[in-house]
């Protein structure tokens, strides 16, 4: 009965914003609202620098800074340093994921890890410290990743999904001229699953 039990789930809409990028990066740029270009050009004069993550070194410092974010939202981070550790060392070097990261000074301030379709790039987290939210390296990221993904003839730019009742996140996404997709959540309803599932999270971060 128990295992019939983790079966459970309810199924949920969640709404995904999604850029089409086949009119080029100048028309999309030119639907950014005003705030999403105001703050391009702030982290454009304050030398915010983005580069492609190349080695474990600057992974590590990927990983701690989304550690810093899930805490900051007081929760604790899903994925275990491994998972990051093999999405780059199989998926980035067959181009199926990029890790960015944007420095001022050469000091991390915000990131990226974005996958990859023939069609579609996925934006799957985007991490960054309070502290240097000023110099809006994120905004600068998510732009140049838009500006690569143009050239290099993708269709798509998927902000991620949202609940329905997340009203501050969906306006941000469509701050920048995207448009609602629906998606389905499966969302399991077994109480001793989700135990599970969060002490296994709470431990590979224990352990890593």
């Amino acid at each position: 009965k128990t295992l019939s039990e983790f079966s459970e789930y309810n199924v949920e809409e969640y709404i995904a914003a999604t850029i089409d990028l086949e009119d080029g990066y100048n028309k999309i740029y030119d639907a950014y609202k005003h705030n999403i270009r105001k703050n391009i050009k702030k982290a454009i004069r304050e030398d915010v620098n983005i580069k492609e993550i190349k080695n474990i070194r600057e992974l590590k410092e990927f990983y701690k800074m989304a550690q810093y974010t899930y805490n900051l939202h007081k929760t604790v981070l899903p994925y275990s340093y491994t998972l990051y550790e093999n999405i780059f060392h199989i998926m980035c070097s067959k181009n199926l994921a990029k890790f960015h990261i944007a420095t001022k000074n050469d000091i991390p301030i915000a990131g990226s890890i974005h996958f990859f379709s023939k069609e579609e790039v996925f934006n799957w987290l985007t991490p960054s410290y309070r502290e240097y939210q000023l110099y809006r390296g994120n905004t600068l990221l998510i732009d140049q990743i838009i500006k690569m993904s143009c050239d290099k003839g993708l269709t798509t730019y998927n902000l991620g999904a949202s609940p329905k009742d997340s009203n501050g996140l969906l306006s941000f996404k469509h701050s920048w001229g995207a448009d609602d997709r629906m998606y389905n959540y499966i969302n399991y309803t077994n109480d001793l699953l989700k135990t599970i599932l969060n002490a296994k999270r709470i431990f590979y971060n224990l352990v890593r």
